[in-house]
């Protein structure tokens, strides 16, 4: 069975205070053709990718794709 997978994205509110990096790496590493931020990528879902969204001093993490349109509750 295919895991499921959000869309992330991440808005120009960023300041990139790194903490979404430390706690779910690869989703919110910068990469060379997009920049640092605003970007929106597709990730497998996660309770890292959550945590990360829930973590942000910002909130310029946005998940959608699970069944509720967001992460799934506690």
């Amino acid at each position: 069975m295919t895991p499921a997978r959000w869309t992330v994205r991440i808005d120009a509110r960023c300041m990139k205070a790194g903490l979404c990096l430390g706690i779910a790496g690869e989703p919110f590493r910068p990469n060379a053709e997009q920049g640092l931020r605003p970007r929106t990528v597709v990730v497998d879902a996660g309770v890292d990718v959550v945590d990360a969204a829930e973590t942000c001093p910002v909130q310029a993490i946005s998940i959608l794709g699970s069944p509720a349109g967001g992460p799934p509750d506690d």
